[in-house]
């Protein structure tokens, strides 16, 4: 009897751990291929929203770690263009990344590149909430691309990969630099626009500390040699040899075990930095 009374309590004990144990966080799956390809091809005719050059919202609602870019080197009045691409107009762009199998393809949800200028991430270009994504030069002529990372916003699929594992728990930097090094780099990158397609290949990657978010916020007219100069990430002088490359540069959250600065959002206490080029 007392054999059975103890059963019967492990059994017990071990089911309501069962229903009332800690859960993971609900982290956004990335999109099923299904799904996204039905999206693009709904979303690739339709017209950009209504973007204009007014506030968005009053300065002090806005986040304060947008990159520094030069005027004197970055003009609107050349197309931005990677391949047959135009990162400049506003026209509904998506990137699928292939992520060398380590899961289903991965893909952005689709966006509206529009060319930098003076201001322009003070206005609804930039509203992450309609897309909008921000395209300049570098010194040497290569584009970048700064996207909206967070909830449901234009990259969070693939940061999502990066930060949390299977089951929505978050990973170490150097599990997450594992996933750089092991899936994104030496990956294929497809990006639609206008119902053609253009392929890419990674062959560069770095997470930026939070440590480093403020400095390299300083760089992004020289993001490779920096990045190269200070050993972030791995494959930058493929991106510097290169002057029809592409980088995508977007924000990414504290990982396990890191500090929080007090001096980040939390929807920026780290950068990714992605650096593609053409395959033709």
């Amino acid at each position: 009897m007392i054999l059975l009374g103890g059963i019967l309590t492990t059994v017990a004990v071990a089911y309501l751990y069962m229903v009332y144990r800690p859960q993971p966080p609900v982290i956004p799956a990335p999109r099923s291929v299904a799904l996204v390809e039905n999206v693009v091809t709904r979303t690739l005719t339709s017209t950009p929203p209504a973007a204009t050059s007014t506030p968005l919202r009053s300065a002090t609602e806005m986040p304060t770690q947008s990159p520094t870019i030069s005027p004197s080197s970055t003009s609107t009045e050349e197309p931005l263009i990677w391949q047959d691409v135009d990162f400049g107009d506003g026209t509904i762009t998506v990137a699928k990344f292939m992520l060398n199998d380590c899961v289903e393809n991965v893909y952005t949800e689709p966006f509206h590149p529009w060319a930098w200028f003076e201001g322009i991430f003070d206005t609804a270009f930039f509203d992450p909430h309609q897309g909008g994504v921000v395209a300049w030069e570098d010194t040497e002529g290569r584009i970048i691309l700064w996207l909206h990372s967070g909830p449901q916003l234009t990259i969070s699929p693939l940061q999502v990969f990066l930060e949390r594992d299977e089951r929505g728990y978050t990973l170490t930097p150097e599990e997450t630099q594992q996933k750089l090094d092991d899936c994104v780099i030496g990956s294929w990158v497809e990006i639609v626009q206008d119902n053609l397609s253009f392929n890419g290949k990674v062959v560069a990657a770095a997470r930026v500390l939070p440590t480093d978010v403020l400095e390299i916020n300083q760089h992004v007219m020289d993001l490779p040699q920096t990045l190269l100069a200070k050993e972030i990430g791995s494959g930058w002088q493929e991106i510097i040899d290169n002057p029809h490359s592409l980088t995508f540069y977007f924000c990414g959250r504290r990982l396990s075990g890191e500090d929080n600065n007090s001096r980040l959002l939390y929807w920026q206490q780290a950068r990714f930095v992605i650096g593609i080029v053409p395959i033709h």
